[in-house]
């Protein structure tokens, strides 16, 4: 494999430590990006939502080839929505 078979030229969307809201199940859950993998031909982030309700958090995993998600969105200003 060449060096140019392997650059993805794909321009990521956010930034590690980004606060952003991830769409699932219906429902909005904040959270925080906690790393960005890049790969073959696509991003993948990988989200840490907050605590919910005493609860834990999840680590949500999203894969994109655009740089792009549906179910991920820029945080509201002033942090969390809840």
């Amino acid at each position: 494999m060449t060096a140019t078979q392997i650059v993805n030229t794909i321009v990521s969307t956010y930034q590690v430590g980004d606060r952003v809201e991830v769409e699932r199940k219906g429902q909005s859950t904040p959270g925080r990006i906690s790393s960005i993998h890049r790969r073959d031909h696509g991003i993948e982030y990988v989200v840490h939502t907050d605590a919910v309700d005493g609860g834990m958090g999840c680590v949500v995993n999203l894969w994109t080839t655009s740089g792009q998600s549906s179910f991920l969105r820029p945080a509201p200003a002033g942090g969390a929505s809840r």
